[in-house]
This record gives structure tokens, sequence and C-alpha cells, in this order.
């Protein structure tokens, strides 16, 4: 995916969020409390590569 459809996305996000904001506080905050950590942890995750003779284990 492009940096530019990224960007797009987040805006999107930011927008629908603010908007949402206004209108329906409890909800908003658990959509941003939900995307922020989902954001911050998406860091630990990590895909392992399934070689047999590998030592990270």
């Amino acid at each position: 995916m492009s940096n530019k459809v990224k960007y797009l996305l987040l805006g999107l996000l930011v927008i629908g969020i603010a908007t949402w904001f206004s209108h329906s506080y409890n909800f908003a905050m658990m959509g941003l409390t939900t995307f922020l950590i989902a954001y911050l942890s998406k860091g630990m995750r990590r895909y392992r590569s399934h070689n047999p003779n590998s030592q990270d284990e």
C-alpha cells in the first residue's frame, strides 16, 4: 500500500473520530483508545520465520 493511501485512511479515521466525538463521547473514546492500543502494539507483533534451524526460540 502506498504512503498516499495510508495517510488518506489515517486522515479519514481522524476526521471520522472527530465527527463521532461530538455526537457520542463514550464510543468515540473507545474507538480512539482501541486505535492507539493497536498502533502502539504494532511494534510488539513480530512475524517469525518458520525456519526449523532458527535459534530465536
